[in-house]
């Protein structure tokens, strides 16, 4: 299914590099996916709204248009 991940790489639990690898499994399976990381975050900061908005926006049109 497509699926769209945000992560931070502050994650104090679980690395990002998790989220990095199971966006590269789920496209190596022609899974419609893309990881959004957001670099010196814990979670996802309120500053990236817009582009948080613009990032669901343009997925869902690319994965509609599939």
């Amino acid at each position: 299914p497509p699926t769209l991940l945000f992560h931070g790489t502050h994650d104090p639990l679980v690395n990002y590099s998790q989220t990095i690898a199971f966006d590269d499994a789920l496209n190596a399976r022609n899974s419609s996916s893309e990881a959004v990381i957001f670099y010196g975050e814990h979670g996802i900061p309120v500053d990236s709204l817009v582009e948080i908005i613009n990032s669901v926006g343009e997925f869902i049109s690319d994965v509609v248009r599939e």
